[in-house]
């Protein structure tokens, strides 16, 4: 079908218009390739020739995750006098879609105060948000973040 009037005195001006040619018995809809193997419409802008035929839109969703990787997280008051040197302590962040964090979860931390130390220098800190499956921004969980705590 063409869908622009030709004129009277020559053939239509087809520039910059695609048309995909192919062995196809119908058209299925979404986007076209003569080499696609789809029955069914395709709604994945990004979807590659030769994939999966009916494959489901790929996945585009991530974990939120912190925008610095080095942080610099003060040593616990209640531990200033200790021998203790160096502890790690394990935690989830949730981060809103501004990017912020709304609660941590500690996993894992020795004793001394260190927990509530990682958990107020991560709320301190800013977060790349989470994406949905569809690459949206959601609320959403980090991965393990490992806060390392290390003095002189």
């Amino acid at each position: 079908m063409i869908a622009q009037a030709p004129q009277p005195a020559g053939p239509a001006d087809l520039t910059g218009f695609d048309l995909v040619v192919g062995q196809g018995e119908s058209y299925a809809g979404g986007y076209s390739s003569a080499q696609g193997t789809s029955s069914n419409a395709v709604s994945d802008p990004n979807a590659k020739v030769g994939g999966v035929p009916d494959a489901p839109p790929s996945d585009r969703s991530r974990p939120a995750s912190p925008l610095r990787r080095e942080w610099s997280c003060p040593w616990p008051e209640e531990m200033k006098d200790s021998e203790v040197r160096y502890a790690r302590v394990t935690i989830r962040v949730s981060v809103t879609r501004e990017g912020a964090a709304s609660s941590v979860e500690v996993l894992a931390a020795p004793p001394g105060g260190f927990a509530e130390a990682a958990r107020r220098c991560a709320q301190a800190e800013r977060y790349q948000v989470a994406f949905d499956p569809h690459g949206q921004p959601t609320d959403g969980d980090s991965r393990l973040i490992n806060v390392n705590f290390q003095r002189g």
